[in-house]
């Protein structure tokens, strides 16, 4: 991973990966809400004997195999300058990386041939639209894909890339991205996207038995949402599209799995969401610190341009005029403002993207760098 910039730190041998993989299986092997796989990251992360023995582990340990496949061209080119196969295909092929059980994730830069290797070997597809979005990586083939009958579910990605992480949201989005870019209006339906959401991705998972779909016999696993008692689903003339593009998760009520309701007019049990938040944000300043990512204050962003090997473009050394304690530059355009985990009276997070006016502060409070310039 080193020639694709992957940190030293964070290239691991297969056998500690595999023995950490192991060891988590039997941590959670008596809860029955967590599932055990191996994730692979990508193409560049593995040779050809890490591909052979991934997929060997997985079919000895009948566990799940999920990676990122065909996102950008990148796979291609790996196969081509590093395994001098013509194709990506050819490589998963040789290494028998499609026989089995895998989820195959992105999947923008499928062709034909590509294609007909999926529906071949019963791969299936998580599509994260939202993420192909951001990054711009492009759309994947999802009506031809569902045309060959491959299991295809929907998927938000990490927050890295899909910041909300809300299925409905990725429901919305996989439906208007396939219509403007096929230009047609039933190119993916709000019906098919909620089966997308449901029961596909239990497929997809392997849980189609057990979940994925109100079944007698199957797992209690629904959310409850009343589109009438919100201004942007009222009225209500087709359930299916006013879920998918009229609500959000504002709208949901009512949260249960497995039986066990975790989520009650709206609300949490207790306090676990504003305790989410005070955990998360202290974790998020111990990582920043273990990384010597910049912390609160308008000093570390010029300490972070210095890093880099020079000033950010637009970032003088007058950047303490226009950030206040408390903001820390995250690159990409943008600025992410937080208050210490240990000020209960302090803001909420904020967020300026070279436009707007975050949480009713004027832009220029915010310092803005040019995307590009990390």
């Amino acid at each position: 991973g080193a020639q694709f910039s992957v940190a030293a730190g964070l290239v691991e041998s297969l056998d500690s990966v595999f023995r950490e993989v192991l060891d988590l299986r039997e941590r959670y092997r008596e809860d029955p809400l967590v599932e055990v796989w191996l994730a692979p990251s990508a193409l560049w992360g593995l040779d050809q004997d890490g591909l052979r023995e991934t997929r060997k582990l997985a079919d000895r340990e009948n566990l799940g195999l999920t990676m990122h496949m065909w996102e950008t061209p990148t796979d291609e080119q790996v196969a081509r300058e590093r395994f001098g196969e013509d194709s990506a295909l050819d490589v998963y092929r040789r290494t028998g990386f499609l026989e089995g059980q895998l989820l195959a994730v992105h999947g923008v830069c499928l062709g034909e041939k590509e294609m007909a290797g999926m529906e071949e070997h019963g791969t299936c597809l998580s599509h994260n639209p939202a993420s192909n979005m951001i990054l711009g990586s492009g759309t994947a083939p999802v009506p031809a894909l569902t045309r060959r009958g491959v299991t295809v579910a929907l998927g938000t990605d990490g927050a890295a890339s899909g910041n909300t992480v809300s299925m409905l949201e990725a429901m919305k989005l996989a439906t208007l991205l396939h219509k403007v870019s096929g230009r047609d209006p039933l190119a993916l339906t709000a019906r098919k996207a909620v089966e997308m959401a449901t029961l596909e991705g239990a497929r997809a998972l392997g849980l189609e038995d057990s979940t994925g779909s109100l079944e007698a016999g199957k797992s209690a696993d629904f959310f409850l949402a009343d589109p009438g008692n919100h201004l942007t689903g009222c009225p209500v003339w087709d359930p299916w599209a006013s879920l998918v593009y009229a609500l959000d998760s504002s709208c949901v009520d009512t949260v249960v799995i497995a039986g066990r309701t975790v989520l009650r007019d709206g609300k949490f049990d207790g306090n676990r969401e504003e305790e989410a938040l005070r955990d998360l944000k202290k974790e998020v300043r111990r990582l920043a610190g273990l990384l010597h990512l910049p912390g609160p204050g308008a000093a570390d962003v010029p300490r972070l341009a210095q890093g880099l090997g020079g000033e950010l473009p637009g970032v003088g050394d007058d950047t303490g005029q226009n950030l206040d304690e408390g903001h820390v530059f995250l690159g990409d355009g943008a600025v992410v403002g937080y208050p210490d985990p240990e000020d209960e009276g302090g803001a909420p997070p904020s967020l300026g993207r070279g436009g707007g006016d975050p949480d009713g502060a004027a832009l220029d409070q915010f310092v803005q760098v040019p995307p590009g310039s990390v």
